[in-house]
């Protein structure tokens, strides 16, 4: 006897999808600074501040690693409107965007 059950079941299928979100993360880098004082070597240091940390006769980059647990997912309104989040099917076609500027 058939059960009433297997006559509304439904074999469901999967289907393959994607999320891409840009997100803000904090990136550490370990560098040492060779100079003949403590004070010399922070001197350095603080000159890195806002540039590009590049290896040299007294910059030496020892590891650089994502600290994790500490990203912030980006809003459109801080990247000028453009979408932040997208959901791409397995098609690699976009389905879905927070876009603000799509949505005008």
């Amino acid at each position: 006897m058939t059960n009433k059950k297997d006559l509304n079941k439904v074999e469901m299928k999967t289907f393959g999808f994607y999320k891409d979100e840009k997100v803000t993360y904090w990136e550490r880098t370990n560098f040492s600074v060779k100079s003949e004082t403590y004070e010399g070597a922070e001197r350095i240091a603080k000159q890195l501040l806002g540039t590009e940390l590049n290896e040299s006769d007294k910059v030496s980059i020892d590891s650089c690693c994502f600290i994790k647990n500490i990203g912030v997912p980006m809003m459109p309104e801080q990247n000028d409107g453009i979408s932040t989040i997208r959901i791409f099917n397995g098609s690699d076609q976009l389905i879905a965007s927070n876009s603000v500027v799509l949505r005008k």
